[in-house]
């Protein structure tokens, strides 16, 4: 994943000029942060950059749930079994 390029904006702008602002973020790669006040910041990304967002932070959280299982198998002992013998369990 690349990292966007990242804008800056107050909302008065933003508004006024609406179109060509979000031309710029899906044409171009660009974060755009809208100043607000009282901290109440926005931040406008492309669909194809917030899917890849998503799917980086989704890639991230089963890193590490393998990772927890590998250190969990590390440290104790692990019981086998094969398919057969779980369907007999079911019985």
């Amino acid at each position: 994943m690349t990292l966007p390029i990242v804008k800056a904006t107050n909302v008065t702008t933003f508004r006024n000029t609406l179109k060509k602002q979000l031309d710029i973020v899906s044409s171009d790669n660009v974060a755009l942060i809208v100043t607000r006040g009282d901290d109440k910041n926005v931040v406008v990304l492309s669909e194809l950059e917030y899917e890849t967002m998503i799917k980086s932070i989704n890639n991230l959280k089963y890193s590490l749930k393998l990772l927890k299982s590998a250190l969990e198998a590390e440290n104790r002992d692990l019981a086998y079994h094969t398919l057969e013998s779980l369907e007999s369990h079911e019985e």
